[in-house]
């Protein structure tokens, strides 16, 4: 599979004794692995033959952005706002029965107080 190394990290080593962290590194990337095979097989059954790279590439730049501001009460504002999607990312995202908008835009305050 073209794709699997492009979402693994060539450099990673791993020299830590087996632990059950090691065990939740093991299930999450069968899983991204399990996920990245469905993609691929969604797009070839539309007709999409793009590489995994590709796809990834032209994904990258839809963004979701956390901005954080603490006023002088010491509250923590946020504010969650995703990027608006290319035409070609919701041409991907339709292909795979996904909506472009995952997140809604949100806005909440954390007081320290509470």
């Amino acid at each position: 599979m073209v794709g699997w190394p492009s979402i693994r990290r060539p450099t990673v080593v791993f020299t830590h004794a087996y632990r059950k962290d090691t065990e939740g590194h093991i299930f999450i990337s069968i899983l991204a692995y399990h996920l990245l095979h469905a993609a691929e097989q969604m797009l070839l059954a539309d007709n999409d033959h793009r590489s995994w790279p590709t796809i990834k590439g032209e994904l990258d730049t839809h963004r979701v952005m956390v901005l954080r501001l603490t006023d002088s009460e010491g509250r923590v504002h946020h504010r969650q706002a995703a990027t608006n999607p290319s035409a070609a990312q919701k041409e991907i995202y339709q292909r795979l029965g996904l909506v472009d908008r995952p997140l809604p835009n949100r806005r909440y305050v954390l007081d320290p107080a509470v």
